[in-house]
């Protein structure tokens, strides 16, 4: 657990930095700076290209978090699995890229009356979609070899400064809404090609491929596993991202911007959980691969009972204060937080229920896993297609929040019912009971007419409570040591 926590608090750390340059950036940038069409587009073009992305490797990203450990040798470069990795990035760009150009009409059909000018700039799909490709792939190579912290650094900090500073100079009107885009793809592909020095400068990869070795290592399980991930990849984006891509199908772009923006909110939330899977999940693989179950079983339940902690800390603080922090946004983007609680409450599920996907997509019950994923995937798209004509952006909440409640139901079940371990600990009742207490103190706490002394008062309020929670029971003994030995 050691480079876990290591890691997982530096990642932690910088991700948090990160937040709050999204947050400026979507509470303070794009609202102001962009039109709600402009904001609508560049978000729809973006969700667009990242779920085409999900089919451009062909399920190669989860066949390294599963299969890397077995290629893992310094002196031989690891077999070559770099050479592997863009060998097969290539041949799915090419493959994918070439269907969406056969269907390309089509697709700009469907957005040609409600999102015109996404249809208008609809060709940047292409080049956006490559150069997200490349960043994940070269994310989860990063994350394989336990090299987390930069590659967090880059996605979280660097690149949401680029997109602050590119907005800020459109405004400024230095050049035309076509520049932005090219600029905007361009920041990606800036972020990609600083990945690949870094990789080259920690790593020293090669690009000559060790097919002898890779046949020698269950080829055709690998194959099949990865085969079967690409479609588990593409369901678990487009669960996230199909809201986005759908609600312009169906409503005006200015209504899109004002999901965007809400539904950023509680992805704060989940903030922790993102910065323990670009480590721990590794660390299960190696497990797995070592049949260390104590150890797969001691993370499971450490990540459960930090990340509901931390969770319902964020929780409380953003939907107590939604009201407070709408205030801050032009008239358009506010009166959303019923939108923003439906999205918290399937979000902090994920965080209780801890690493149960990482257990199962890197375990040899990973079958059940693509299976849930792929359910579910249909099942939002279904809700989305029947909620949002009657709610609109409320139903495209209630389509991702309900498709992410019964994915962590399953995964959860099907983990103790294969492996027999849970992520719950006892104390998770006596928080539940706490949470509570605090849910319903706030509820009838009075406004005091001010949202920004509302703000600060309440979150006030509720760190402190929450501090003093945490050390009255000891609920974080592993954190407080951590930073206890920092100051020593």
């Amino acid at each position: 657990m050691g480079v876990i926590r290591r890691q997982s608090v530096k990642n932690f750390f910088t991700a948090y930095i990160g937040v709050i340059i999204g947050f400026v950036n979507v509470m303070f940038i794009q609202p102001w700076f962009l039109t709600a069409e402009e904001l609508g587009l560049t978000r729809i073009l973006y969700s667009f290209a990242l779920v085409i992305a999900s089919f451009v490797p062909m399920g190669v990203a989860n066949m390294t978090t599963r299969f890397f450990p077995q290629f893992r040798d310094q002196e031989t470069r690891h077999h070559g699995y770099f050479g592997f990795l863009l060998l097969a990035t290539l041949i799915g760009f090419l493959f994918t890229s070439s269907i969406l150009w056969i269907l390309k009409d089509f697709f700009i059909a469907q957005y040609s009356e409600t999102s015109q000018l996404f249809a208008a700039f609809f060709e940047w799909v292409f080049p956006l979609t490559l150069m997200l490709t490349l960043v994940i792939q070269f994310n989860i190579y990063c994350y394989s070899l336990y090299k987390s912290t930069v590659p967090a650094f880059l996605n979280d900090v660097i690149a949401r400064i680029g997109v602050i500073i590119l907005i800020s100079l459109y405004f400024l009107k230095f050049f035309s809404f076509k520049t932005y885009i090219i600029l905007f793809v361009s920041i990606y592909g800036l972020q990609a090609l600083a990945l690949l020095v870094y990789i080259f400068w920690e790593d020293k990869p090669s690009f000559k491929i060790d097919w002898k070795y890779f046949k020698s290592q269950e080829w055709s399980r690998m194959l099949g596993y990865a085969m079967m991930f690409w479609l588990a990849g593409l369901a678990a984006t487009g669960i996230k991202e199909l809201a986005t891509v759908v609600l312009g199908t169906m409503v005006q772009l200015d209504l899109v911007a004002v999901y965007v923006i809400s539904a950023f909110i509680p992805t704060l939330i989940e903030v922790p959980l993102n910065a323990l899977d670009r480590i721990a999940t590794y660390k299960i693989a190696s497990a797995w691969k070592e049949n260390n179950h104590l150890e797969i079983k001691t993370i499971y339940q450490r990540s459960s009972h930090y990340l509901f902690l931390i969770g319902s800390l964020l929780f409380l603080l953003i939907n107590s204060n939604s009201t407070s922090l709408l205030s801050f946004l032009p008239e358009k983007y506010r009166h959303t937080e019923l939108l923003i609680l439906i999205l918290s409450v399937g979000t902090l599920l994920n965080m209780i229920t801890g690493m149960n996907s990482q257990i199962l997509f890197t375990s040899s019950k990973y079958y059940y896993a693509v299976l849930v994923v792929v359910t579910s995937a249909i099942a939002s798209f279904l809700l989305q297609i029947a909620l949002i004509p009657v709610y609109g952006i409320i139903g495209a909440a209630l389509a991702t929040a309900l498709a992410g409640i019964l994915i962590n139901v399953a995964y959860t079940w099907i983990v103790w019912y294969q492996f027999h371990i849970l992520p719950f600990k006892k104390s998770i009742l006596l928080h539940t009971a706490f949470l509570i207490t605090l849910l319903i103190l706030l509820w009838f706490t009075p406004s005091l007419g001010n949202n920004l002394l509302n703000l600060t008062i309440r979150s006030v309020f509720l760190i402190v409570v929450y501090y003093l929670w945490i050390r009255k029971f000891n609920l974080m003994p592993e954190i407080m040591a951590f930073f206890q030995k920092k100051q020593d």
